[in-house]
C-alpha cells in the first residue's frame, strides 16, 4: 500500500497510526499539498484534491476516516455507531481548526473577525469543552485518543491558538501522551 500526503497533516498522521497499530506495511509518498505542484499531484488521485490518499489493490481511497474504516474492516474490525460519532466530533474539531489556520495563512481573516471565522472558533471551543469533560471522565477509546492527540499536537505545532486555556484535562491528556514513541515517530515536526 502507498499512503500519499504530508506528515504535517493530522489527517495523514491518524492514518499512519492506524496502519502501524494494525502492522500493515506501507510506503509514504510525501506531497506538499499547499503548493501548485502538490495540488496537481493530489488531483491525479482524487478530484477533491484532499489528503491523505491510500493506494490499495481496491483502488485509490481518500478521506482519512474512510481510509481508517477500510483498513479496520480489512482486519475484520467494525466500529460501532458511538465510536464513529466520537471520531466524527474529533474530525469536526480538526476541520474547523484547519479552516482557522488557513484563514491566517492566506491572510483572508487573520483576526477571525468575519461571521464565518467566528462560527468556526465557537465550534472549536464547543468541541474542546465537550472533549474536556470526556477526557476528565477517562472515557476515550484508543482510536479517539490517537485522533485527538493528532489534532492537539497539530494545533500546538501550528500555534493556531491557545487551545490549552480552560482545558486542563485536555492539556494533561496531551502532555501524558505526546512524548510516547508511537506518537513521536509520526509527530508533525519530523
Amino acid at each position: 500500500m502507498k499512503l500519499i500526503g504530508s506528515t504535517t497533516s493530522p489527517f495523514v498522521r491518524k492514518v499512519i497510526l492506524v496502519l502501524e497499530e494494525l502492522g500493515i506495511p506501507y510506503e509514504l509518498e510525501q506531497v506538499r499539498s499547499l503548493t501548485p505542484d502538490g495540488a496537481k499531484k493530489i488531483g491525479e488521485y482524487n478530484a477533491a484534491r484532499r489528503i491523505p490518499i491510500l493506494e490499495t489493490e481496491d483502488g485509490s481511497i481518500f478521506d482519512s476516516t474512510i481510509i481508517c474504516e477500510y483498513l479496520l474492516e480489512k482486519q475484520g474490525k467494525q466500529l460501532d455507531v458511538h465510536t464513529k460519532l466520537a471520531l466524527r466530533l474529533i474530525d469536526e474539531l480538526c476541520d474547523s481548526c484547519i479552516i482557522l489556520f488557513q484563514q491566517k495563512l492566506w491572510e483572508c481573516d487573520t483576526k477571525w473577525e468575519s461571521k464565518f471565522s467566528k462560527v468556526q472558533y465557537e465550534r472549536v471551543q464547543s468541541i474542546l469543552d465537550s472533549l474536556e469533560k470526556k477526557v476528565d471522565k477517562g472515557g476515550l477509546h484508543q482510536l479517539e485518543k490517537d485522533w485527538l492527540l493528532c489534532v492537539l499536537d497539530w494545533l500546538t505545532f501550528r500555534d493556531v491558538f491557545n487551545w490549552k486555556k480552560g482545558h486542563l484535562a485536555l492539556e494533561n491528556f496531551y502532555e501524558s501522551l505526546k512524548d510516547r514513541e508511537r506518537y513521536q515517530k509520526s509527530a508533525p515536526r519530523i
